[in-house]
């Protein structure tokens, strides 16, 4: 088994200048592909097809979704394409009507027509059948080598929890380390193999220098597709390598962006990016991680796009970070709260209600409390500790509004539900030194193990 310190030697990688607008970023590269068999004669419809596969199974639906409709442009009859569609945009009634009206005309690869129904059950929400289905096949077809790690990532995906007194994974969890170990040991060269290796691992306790390993020779093999150098500057990240783990979000952004995605539908990008100024804090460069933060902050964004999830991340992650920040620093200035809680101010109010306003107003409450209390003015600090505790309520009692509004914010929500425990820990802490140990402790517990391959809610310093 490697160790992290075994391979530390291994993670050296240049200097890459930051950058935060596409206009920088557009050299297009070509996008790899999966060796994946369809019934079309047509090449670039093939090709589409394989780069959108390899898309799904790496997590990057909005670049999926671009080669499927580039597919569907150069063979309309192309039911793979069709089926891409139908996953990476559930609401796209015309690709489900024109799939269900190929398969009545035409006769598929038997593989074939498995993947697209497996497609459709994970479009429809059905992982747990679709799971069940790549499973059956992976056993039956030794050689199905995208069946077995498809079914290791969805046995992952339906319970990623560990005991959070023992470490141990659960009954799934357990399922995909054994399969992935065993597709491992008999595939040791298989890049898809390795990347599911270390894709699995990423929310355990501990991370080992096997999965750092893997995750390198996915790097390395799918050298232009910015998933793998995401997960690779996730692991290091968790493993406290944040200037190495910089250095490969930093690369994940830029191959993210020359794939010809518009920016306001690049997920990959903004998290990319976000993952790159959290890990640049951490590494102790305080200026350039402020300064891609600024950067991030002075793009648009506008009503329309609040719901999206490019959307999503920005208001909840980007326009927040500032403030995230700061509380992962020490004898903070008023000054620089007020300019981190402007950040967090959108320039045109929403129409409609902003949670994340509730964060920002706890935020900053909670770090001035902390100023406060550095100048001796204990009750100004009392006061705004109030402040602070009022926002969080109202914060956690719009969970079920806020996962109306989007199913898509559960998550955000519940990062910032803990960024707002620490800050007001952190305050209650310095306010009441007598008592500091419980909440250091309370801090401690209200920290999460990062996952889904977003920067951590606090950096750690």
């Amino acid at each position: 088994m490697f160790h992290v310190e075994q391979i530390t030697a291994l993670l050296a990688v240049p200097a890459i200048a930051i950058t935060a607008t596409a206009q920088d970023e557009s050299a297009q590269i070509p996008a790899p592909t999966l060796a994946f068999p369809i019934s079309t004669e047509n090449s670039t419809a093939q090709s589409e097809c394989q780069a959108g596969l390899l898309d799904l199974l790496m997590g990057w639906d909005e670049s999926a979704q671009n080669h499927f409709q580039q597919a569907v442009a150069a063979d309309n009859t192309c039911a793979f394409a069709y089926a891409g569609l139908c996953l990476t945009n559930k609401s796209d009634t015309h690709a489900r009507a024109t799939l269900k009206e190929i398969l009545s005309q035409v006769t598929l690869l038997p593989h074939e027509t498995f993947y697209i129904e497996c497609l459709l059950k994970l479009s429809a929400g059905h992982y747990t059948d679709a799971c069940q289905d790549f499973i059956a096949r992976a056993n039956q077809y030794r050689a199905d080598k995208i069946a077995a790690v498809w079914a290791v990532i969805l046995l992952h995906s339906l319970d990623i929890s560990y005991d959070p007194i023992t470490g141990d994974a659960s009954d799934k969890q357990m399922e995909a380390m054994n399969r992935i170990a065993t597709l491992c040991e008999q595939y040791p060269d298989d890049a898809l193999i390795a990347y599911a290796r270390a894709y699995i691992e990423q929310s355990a306790p501990q991370i080992s220098g096997d999965a750092i390993a893997s995750a390198m020779q996915a790097a390395e093999a799918f050298s232009t597709h910015p998933a793998p150098q995401h997960l690779m500057g996730h692991l290091l990240s968790r493993t406290q390598h944040h200037e190495e783990a910089a250095g490969y979000f930093n690369k994940a952004a830029l191959l993210a962006s020359q794939r010809g995605l518009p920016l306001d539908d690049s997920v990959q990008w903004w998290k990319s990016r976000t993952c790159e100024a959290t890990a640049l804090l951490a590494a102790g460069k305080k200026k350039e991680a402020s300064a891609l933060s600024q950067k991030l902050n002075a793009l648009p964004l506008i009503e329309a796009q609040r719901h999206t999830p490019v959307g999503i991340i920005r208001r909840w992650e980007v326009n927040l970070l500032p403030l995230r920040f700061l509380v992962a620093e020490q004898n903070v200035q008023q000054q620089a709260i007020s300019a981190a809680a402007l950040a967090a101010t959108p320039k045109t109010p929403w129409k409609q209600q902003d949670y994340a306003i509730y964060v920002r107003d706890c935020l900053r409450a909670a770090l001035t409390a902390q100023a406060k209390v550095s100048q001796g003015k204990r009750a100004d600090a009392q006061h705004s500790l109030r402040i602070a505790e009022s926002a969080k309520e109202i914060l956690d009692s719009s969970y079920e509004a806020i996962a109306a509004e989007s199913p898509l914010l559960i998550t955000h929500f519940y990062r910032a539900q803990e960024a707002c425990s620490i800050a007001i820990n952190q305050a209650k802490a310095q306010l009441y030194p007598h008592t500091r140990e419980i909440w250091i402790q309370n801090i401690e517990s209200a920290k999460k193990l990062p996952s889904l391959m977003l920067p951590p809610v606090i950096p750690s310093l």
